[in-house]
């Protein structure tokens, strides 16, 4: 049996308090040096925000990848990261294994000091299928695991002194049905339309993992979205391996979606069972 997925698992899973010790320590500071550099300055500040932001990714991606490259997995496997560092050219472009990395996602609600809906996300694939995903939620202390299939849902780190009761659990009200759907911004105008001719409320979604807390306490049915992201197709993954008889995901034609049929996709719906024939239906 190749050892290699569980090595690399190991080291990911050790890392992952570190990293988000580090991601938390900057959150908040970022935003106030970002004003003082406008300030100061009078650097534009968008372009603070993007520096600030890509300099505290290149920090946590290089924790990761010196470790990997420590236990020799240079030639092993391949890597797709946010930032292209120096590091990056010393691995393989073509090995049995992808490591997957986005060190800090969800720009915005991390530059804002006042928002804890960001996540660090770390994976490993390969032909056979994913062979373990983290989503890691520091300012939640919440943390998704998938492990060949196996999915679990728990705290982060005991010791992130986080004050945040995590109310991710299913209950009766998660059965019930809202007529809401959440959606983000980029989703297609033809499909935002199909819901309100359904007789469907939409409203735009709050992040990633509180429109999930809205769907299990029974205040939203469906999370639809244009141009997700690598987490967003890992994390609703792991939520629908969770619960398989309560929620599935699909694309906007219907097709069940996972992060090998389109690990780029530009569409997805996130829903409670039953409701996949309003959601995708184009016809008014």
């Amino acid at each position: 049996m190749n050892s290699t997925p569980t090595e690399i698992y190991n080291l990911c899973s050790s890392l992952l308090t570190t990293v988000a010790l580090i991601a938390l320590k900057f959150h908040g500071k970022v935003a106030n040096d970002i004003k003082l550099s406008t300030d100061l300055t009078g650097t534009r500040q968008d372009q603070a925000r993007v520096t600030a932001k890509t300099d505290i990714d290149e920090l946590i991606e290089d924790i990761f990848l010196h470790k990997l490259l420590e236990a020799g997995m240079s030639r092993l496997i391949s890597v797709d990261v946010e930032e292209q560092s120096n590091l990056v050219e010393k691995f393989t472009t073509s090995g049995e294994y992808k490591f997957v990395l986005d060190p800090i996602d969800g720009t915005i609600n991390y530059l804002d000091a006042n928002d804890n809906d960001f996540s660090i996300n770390v994976a490993l694939v390969s032909k056979e299928g994913i062979e373990f995903s983290f989503i890691a939620f520091p300012m939640l202390n919440t943390l998704f695991t998938n492990r060949k299939g196996e999915y679990t849902v728990g705290t982060l780190a005991e010791n992130l002194e986080i004050n945040f009761q995590n109310k991710f659990e299913v209950t009766d009200d998660t059965h019930k049905i809202s007529n809401l759907i959440q959606h983000n911004r980029r989703t297609p105008e033809e499909i935002l339309s199909n819901l309100t001719n359904h007789k469907l409320q939409i409203t735009p979604s709050n992040g990633l993992y509180f429109p999930i807390l809205d769907i299990l306490a029974g205040k939203c049915d469906a999370v639809i979205a244009g141009t997700p992201m690598v987490r967003d197709i890992l994390l609703h993954e792991i939520i629908a391996g969770l619960y398989p008889e309560i929620f599935e995901m699909y694309n906007f034609k219907g097709n069940r979606l996972d992060y090998f049929s389109e690990p780029r996709l530009k569409e997805f719906v996130f829903a409670k069972k039953g409701l996949k024939k309003i959601i995708i239906n184009r016809e008014a």
